[in-house]
């Protein structure tokens, strides 16, 4: 199977400050994209279980919050 690089990952590679070539640039040894929006997928997803959860026990519990 060919290997695709995609345009983020520049196949020149870059040298430091004391001249030696390093064998792979940050991304690639990364292995991943920075990004994606991971930050707001995790909070969406973290409330939607709180709020579950939420109804769940004043399902179950109702007489605790609202006393007849």
């Amino acid at each position: 199977m060919a290997q695709i690089k995609s345009p983020e990952y520049p196949s020149q590679s870059s040298h430091d400050d004391d001249g030696a070539s390093p064998d792979m640039l940050p991304t690639e040894a990364r292995g991943a994209v920075k990004g994606h929006n991971v930050r707001y997928v995790l909070t969406i997803g973290l409330v939607g279980v709180v709020v579950g959860m939420a109804m769940v026990y004043f399902f179950f519990f109702p007489t605790l919050f609202f006393p007849t």
